[in-house]
């Protein structure tokens, strides 16, 4: 179950025992690379669709985006689908290459989620959260008031 270099192998976990496990190892370029090919594939399948539905390049049609305008979304879809991938395998959110590929996927649709969480719970005010300045000085600091004592400090 060897492969060469680049390629993604099952290999035996060195575990000191005769009777290891396998486990996939993945690097972050393999997890970059199907990230990409995950994007590319939905890119391909919409762009498969378009020429169907027009019967012609999309961009000879009159307000449809021209080839460069379309090379270049693919490229930030391809860029994006890479980076999250290796974001997600790399802090094992995703175990392997179907994880991966998956994420690339999925890259609008979790970048457009956590953008709406983010602007939903307001991160601008998570930040800057007046909550978390304090009114007086901690105490000890001789800029307050001590607390009054109550009682005769006995117990």
């Amino acid at each position: 179950m060897d492969g060469g270099v680049g390629v993604n192998v099952w290999r035996k976990a060195r575990t000191g025992r005769e009777n290891g496990y396998y486990a996939c190892f993945v690097t972050v370029t393999e997890y970059a690379v199907w990230g990409m090919f995950g994007g590319f594939a939905v890119e391909g399948l919409e762009f498969a669709a378009a020429i169907r539905r027009t019967g012609t390049w999309p961009w000879r049609l009159r307000g449809e985006p021209g080839p460069v305008a379309l090379l270049v979304s693919v490229v930030i879809r391809l860029a994006v689908g890479a980076g999250l991938a290796v974001a997600c395998g790399t802090t094992g959110q995703v175990n392997g290459p179907f994880g991966a590929l998956a994420v690339g996927i999925a890259a609008p649709v979790l970048v457009e989620r956590i953008a709406r969480h983010a602007s939903v719970t307001g991160l601008a005010d998570l930040i800057n959260d007046p909550r978390d300045t304090p009114e007086e000085p901690p105490l000890g600091t001789g800029t307050s008031n001590p607390p009054e004592r109550v009682g005769n400090g006995r117990s």
